[in-house]
């Protein structure tokens, strides 16, 4: 047979965890109060018993018909419920309503009190406030490293000059853009650019982070793009994700992905 130590069996109980046990008991505690009938139990005095807090016979109804005749015709039910209401109201003494009222009302007040607790408890669990980390810049740089930050910082000085030559030179032919409002490919992208549909006018940096994988390096930026979309200037806190692959001792551009972030604008838009 295997033994079982504590190491075996953990439980852990959390604060939800706690507070959906005890609603638990506090409502099955209630249901008890108002289902449960009054057992009887016998008293000190001979021949009587205790009902709740009235004193009876121990003579029950059992079987016996309560309205009986001489022939064995079957009460009619209504009939007798009748007669227990009126015994009902007419010997049990008032405190006994009011001692099972109270207690009643007692935990009914305790169980909404601890379900309110449960489902805030579920709320402030069901949202988590956002994370707020971010890239940071690295105090040095490989060689390669810095090639790559070159090329990148060099791509928005000819996307915001519109030299879609060298652009054209840069972006691989299966290299793909995705933006806010779309993704598109490298001809939809050069041609974008060359209309001014989206004209990137300036590109503010404040960190960036490259990763070397053989030939391929990803490239992340914390920016904020000033750009102009149709005949409207906007600016907007985006992290840049950029592929490279190397080809011939030459890196192109294969991704290029704009992730708005939930931090707000840096950059004082009117001074610049």
């Amino acid at each position: 047979m295997r033994n079982i130590d504590d190491s075996d069996m953990k439980i852990s109980i959390d604060r939800r965890s706690f507070l959906g046990i005890t609603g638990a008991a506090a409502v099955a505690t209630l249901a008890g109060v108002l289902s449960t009938p009054a057992v009887a139990e016998p008293s000190a005095h001979s021949g009587r018993r205790k009902l709740g807090l009235l004193e009876v016979s121990t003579v029950g109804l059992g079987v016996q018909n309560m309205s009986r005749k001489d022939e064995t015709t079957v009460p009619y039910r209504p009939e007798m419920l009748d007669i227990i209401r009126a015994a009902t109201l007419l010997q049990v003494p008032p405190q006994v309503h009011h001692t099972y009222r109270e207690r009643a009302m007692k935990m009914l007040m305790l169980g909404l009190f601890l379900s309110t607790l449960i489902v805030q408890s579920s709320y402030a669990q069901q949202s988590p406030a956002p994370p707020t980390e971010t890239i940071k810049t690295a105090a040095s740089h490989t060689p390669e490293q810095q090639e790559v930050f070159n090329l990148s910082n060099m791509k928005w000085d000819w996307m915001a000059d519109k030299k879609v030559d060298s652009l054209e030179t840069l972006f691989d032919d299966k290299a793909m853009f995705t933006h806010m409002g779309g993704t598109w490919g490298k001809t939809q992208e050069l041609a974008t650019i060359k209309s001014g549909g989206i004209w990137y006018k300036k590109a503010f940096v404040y960190a960036v982070d490259a990763r070397i994988f053989g030939n391929t390096a990803i490239l992340l930026e914390d920016m904020d793009l000033q750009a102009v979309v149709g005949a409207h200037e906007v600016t907007n806190p985006f992290m840049v994700t950029e592929v490279y692959s190397k080809e011939n001792g030459k890196w192109k551009l294969a991704q290029l992905t704009f992730s708005h972030l939930l931090r707000p604008v840096k950059v004082d838009s009117n001074k610049n």
